[in-house]
């Protein structure tokens, strides 16, 4: 079978209870890892340092991968240094997480 295409607005990935970085060993050209979990970016793609196992960290980083078009690719839960471990701080990571995630998707 071939690869297909589909066009969608948004890609979520249940990723378990161990950091799934899979993805920046298909494609290293767009993520990078940190140690066991996925590197943060800044608003210009450039590597940032995010607060280790906190839940509340003082920057909310979730930004991985930003294309010169401006989309870009967050990351919560347990791929996420500050809050992986159990479901609670995952959820945290969500509530903290998406006033970064609506202001990425008003810059597009």
């Amino acid at each position: 079978m071939g690869q297909k295409l589909l066009p969608l607005g948004c890609l979520l990935i249940a990723a378990g209870t161990q950091p799934n970085t899979v993805l920046a060993r298909e494609e290293p050209q767009n993520y990078k890892l940190d140690g066991r979990y996925f590197q943060a970016v800044n608003p210009q793609a450039e590597a940032i340092a995010v607060e280790k196992s906190i839940s509340k960290p003082t920057d909310i980083e979730v930004i991985i991968a930003r294309r010169v078009d401006g989309r870009a690719v967050s990351y919560f839960g347990d791929v996420h240094p500050s809050y992986f471990g159990n479901v609670v701080k995952a959820l945290a990571r969500a509530k903290q997480g998406h006033p970064v995630v609506t202001e990425v998707l008003t810059q597009v």
